[in-house]
């Protein structure tokens, strides 16, 4: 039954962590492109295949709704459509990344971008595709609202960045047949100064992602397949309420 869930991808149980039914409504492409997601998906672009991102992307001269707005959708019907602030503040998060010393080496490194990675991870089918890829590590481009070691490094943990960056490096030395260890992150703050920082995950953290992920898909394999929400996490089907620990 589980199969037409295959192949397993770190978005996909990153959804399952918070419960089957957000699972099964990313896997069913119910989740909504929100503004932020929207913003990344150009900066990527713009940052990693700038050629392609002059094809995918166009930028509005005439209002929205206008005659002549109609006419530019009909010329490129294929566009993703940017207003002209949109497209500033899209280019001057590219210019940040590249001109950062240790961002724009690492990217400078890789030999390929939105590199699609399949593989097998412990017994099960996985499919990612990993920002850049150099002969000796994976790096991923995220966008952030404060990219300082205080806030990012709890922003990074929540995110699970730590069992991403296990799977793709997993994935790629599985593609390249050889020990890939190094997973980078490379972040750009969304607003001005547009604060560039790079770090690298240690192998520490990236055992730990490990041994997260090995717990997730243990979860994965108990789930019956049923569109439950967070109550899967209470045998009675339920949570007392009760004052939060920080008010005691």
């Amino acid at each position: 039954m589980k199969e037409q869930f295959y192949p397993l991808s770190f978005s996909s149980l990153k959804a399952f962590s918070q419960s089957p039914a957000h699972f099964l409504a990313y896997k069913s492409r119910q989740q909504h492109e929100t503004p932020a997601m929207r913003l990344g998906t150009a900066v990527h672009m713009a940052t990693l295949e700038p050629d392609k991102f002059v094809n995918a992307y166009k930028v509005l001269t005439v209002r929205r709704g206008t005659k002549a707005f109609k006419e530019m959708v009909e010329q490129h019907p294929e566009a993703n459509w940017l207003s002209q602030s949109e497209y500033a503040e899209i280019t001057r998060l590219r210019d940040a990344v590249q001109a950062h010393p240790t961002a724009s080496g690492l990217l400078a490194e890789c030999n390929e971008f939105e590199r699609e990675l399949t593989g097998n991870i412990m017994g099960m089918p996985f499919r990612g595709f990993a920002d850049g890829v150099a002969p000796t590590f994976t790096v991923d481009l995220k966008t952030t609202q404060k990219g300082a070691p205080r806030d990012f490094t709890s922003d990074a943990y929540r995110q699970k960045y730590h069992i991403e960056g296990y799977i793709y490096t997993r994935l790629l030395s599985q593609a390249l047949g050889q020990d890939i260890k190094t997973h980078w992150l490379i972040t750009v703050e969304k607003t001005s100064p547009y604060v560039v920082t790079c770090y690298r995950l240690s192998e520490g953290y990236l055992e730990r992602g490990k041994r997260e992920l090995a717990k997730l898909l243990e979860e994965f394999n108990q789930w019956d397949g049923a569109n439950v929400g967070y109550d899967k996490a209470s045998p009675f089907g339920h949570f007392n309420l009760d004052v939060p620990a920080w008010a005691l």
